[in-house]
């Protein structure tokens, strides 16, 4: 069974853990897309932020799908999950339910957010 997507968005980590109070506080509010990765990592604790591996858990559910990256999802769809996420309201959302391209789909636009890039080619 795969974890919800905001059950893993709302874990608390320890800031004694990182070490860096005072950059997970500078970091606040807890948006998740148009951030730095590093920034995210420091928050989360942890080199992969939970949010992004329950988005990969998701396309591996769906890596089946023909053109699971090539098809986009629901535009407004993907804005409105986009803004709950960034606000922190996310709760459960029913991936059964949903367009089964927008967690692909999510996870590209947070690549496309980033502010820094992955790795310079």
């Amino acid at each position: 069974m795969s974890r919800g997507l905001g059950d893993v968005y709302k874990r608390q980590v320890s800031t004694q853990s990182t070490g860096c109070e005072e950059l997970i506080e500078a970091s606040k509010p807890d948006r998740f897309f148009r951030v730095p990765l590093i920034d995210l990592t420091a928050r989360y604790g942890q080199p992969v932020p939970p949010l992004l591996l329950a988005l990969g858990e998701q396309v591996a559910l769906r890596a089946a799908l023909d053109g699971i990256f090539r098809t986009s999802g629901n535009a407004d769809e993907i804005r409105r999950v986009v803004s709950l996420i960034d606000s922190g309201d996310v709760g459960d959302i029913a991936w059964d339910e949903r367009d089964p391209h927008l967690a692909p789909a999510l996870l590209k636009q947070w690549l496309r957010d980033l502010p820094e890039p992955l790795f310079y080619v």
